[in-house]
């Protein structure tokens, strides 16, 4: 059985299959006494640019941000932390901040760039 690290990064890059990483990953609970892996923002570029480019459904973006959202063992990179948690709650919860489109991916995509929006 893979470690718990290694399950949390192949869900942070979205790695299939998903659903026997999200089972294997059961095992450990979500508690954690401290953060096992941390998303940067090279990760989260890579789940739009995979969106962009038609390889990820906006459900799969949703479901991706549904398993780092409230994970005790994910940080977030320091210098990003704000922004990441704010894009991972926005990216799961598409029904209450609206729907992932091509348009929202872009200038998330240029915030995380470094450029302006």
């Amino acid at each position: 059985m893979e470690d718990r690290t290694s399950l949390l990064e192949r869900i942070i890059r979205f790695e299939p299959p998903v659903e026997d990483t999200v089972a294997m990953l059961a095992a450990y609970g979500w508690a954690s006494d401290h953060e096992l892996v941390f998303l940067t923002p090279a990760d989260v570029l890579s789940i739009l640019d995979r969106f962009l480019e038609g390889e990820l459904t906006d459900r799969q973006v949703a479901y991706w941000a549904e398993l780092l959202e409230m994970r005790e063992d994910v940080g977030y990179e320091s210098l990003w932390a704000d922004h990441l948690r704010r894009a991972v709650s926005q990216l799961a919860s598409p029904e209450v901040h609206g729907a992932i489109t091509p348009s929202l991916v872009l200038r998330m995509r240029r915030a995380f760039a470094g450029d302006t929006v």
